[in-house]
């Protein structure tokens, strides 16, 4: 089954910006602007379009910030997953996590790290889905957890879900989905 094809755990089909398109090649990334580091308290977690677009030090600032721990709850309601399982995927220690929400403590920069580019990429999916005009109804974050649910041909029949421990593993998965809505992925 392509990737990007109606999955039987949802209702709803991809919008055509996230499905394949034969013919087309890569579209250019979009522009990312430079900001200073102090930028940190411009970004929200859960702000994923602004994180996507967000520069690079921008995006260090807030992992040197560090994430709340207690955002990993909140991010596994968003994708409708269980926190045990995200945090599961993202390599993360139930225990540590659960030792520093109680204490309303922030995550390691590598912890944080892999919550802002699993933000990235549900951003990165929102903004496709809205650059195509058909983002009625869509949520990027359900979205996204489909699609890491799901074994992937492009990933050797692999789950996408087993990419996000490490940062190498997401810029692969965020090289996949600019690859469906160019048509490059096959």
């Amino acid at each position: 089954m392509p990737a990007m094809e109606k999955h039987p755990a949802t209702a709803r089909k991809a919008p055509q910006a996230l499905r394949a398109r034969a013919g087309t090649r890569a579209a250019a990334k979009p522009a990312r602007r430079a900001a200073p580091a102090a930028a940190v308290a411009t970004i929200h977690l859960f702000d994923f379009p602004r994180v996507y677009q967000a520069s690079g030090m921008e995006r260090i600032s807030v992992i040197r910030h560090g994430v709340s721990a207690r955002d990993v709850g909140e991010m596994a309601a968003r994708m409708k997953t269980s926190q045990d399982e995200l945090i599961r995927r993202l390599g993360l220690k139930r225990t540590t996590v659960a030792r520093k929400s109680q204490s309303a403590s922030k995550l390691s920069a590598d912890q944080s790290e892999r919550m802002v580019g699993l933000s990235k990429l549900i951003g990165q999916a929102q903004t496709i889905v809205e650059q195509s005009g058909e983002s009625k109804g869509f949520d990027a974050a359900e979205w996204l957890e489909q699609w890491l649910s799901h074994p992937n041909p492009a990933l050797g029949g692999a789950l996408p879900a087993d990419f996000l421990d490490t940062i190498e593993g997401q810029e692969l998965l965020g090289t996949l989905i600019a690859q469906m809505q160019s048509g490059a992925y096959a």
